[in-house]
């Protein structure tokens, strides 16, 4: 059975453009805002969720909290992608748990080996980001 991942954006071309891409090697459902994200993960319980940090409605690291303080959800990896990059904001992910951080646009290939790693539960390192 394939792993099963849940994308958070609210950008319909990225979107569309994951799950597309994705879906070759994992059973992939999508929201675009945090609020249906929370829906689909408390009810689907995927293994990895990537979420955009600027999301209508509630941001990324608001859904984060709702995702920890649900008993179910509280340790799925999640990976942050920002067309935001700071290092205020790389740090506050660090802090909040977020296994890791892309900066849009990203290499696809990037995200897999990131989201194949976090499958694996394998440790956390920065350098599973693209910081500028």
């Amino acid at each position: 059975m394939p792993k099963k991942i849940l994308v958070v954006e609210g950008n319909p071309a990225v979107r569309d453009y994951l799950e597309k891409r994705l879906k070759v090697h994992y059973e992939v459902r999508t929201a675009c805002n945090g609020e249906d994200g929370f829906k689909i993960a408390k009810e689907w319980l995927p293994d990895l969720i990537t979420t955009e940090f600027r999301l209508p409605g509630i941001d990324g690291l608001e859904f984060r909290k709702l995702l920890t303080g649900n008993e179910p959800t509280s340790s799925i990896p999640i990976i942050m992608i920002t067309g935001y990059p700071s290092a205020e904001l790389f740090d506050t992910c660090r802090e909040e748990g977020f296994f890791a951080v892309l900066t849009k646009p990203f290499e696809l290939e990037l995200l897999s080996g990131i989201a194949q790693r976090a499958l694996r539960r394998e440790q956390y390192s920065p350098a599973q980001t693209n910081q500028p």
